[in-house]
């Protein structure tokens, strides 16, 4: 059990989640959710809480990806939302 589901973090995260996704529309089947946070799009955080930089390997099929110079920038707010306030949990 990780610490997420320790702490009840899941619980919480798995409702914001719902919240946030309305009408999002994702290429990748909203596979954060889906998993359980198992599998989520690789990316790190550039500027905290607003913009992520995309370390996926086809981020041009990604609605939520935006090119700048020679990196890509993700702008998939569940993305941030787990960087923000999940990723430093576990």
């Amino acid at each position: 059990m990780g610490v997420m589901e320790q702490n009840g973090w899941m619980d919480g995260w798995m409702e914001y989640a719902k919240q946030i996704m309305g009408d999002l529309k994702c290429e990748k089947g909203l596979r954060c959710v889906k998993s359980h946070l198992k599998d989520i799009c690789k990316a790190r955080p550039i500027w905290p809480g607003s913009c992520l930089e995309c370390l996926e390997d086809d981020p041009e099929n990604c609605t939520f990806a935006i090119r700048s110079g020679n990196k890509w920038l993700c702008k998939c707010p569940l993305r941030i939302y787990i960087s923000k306030e999940l990723e430093p949990a576990y």
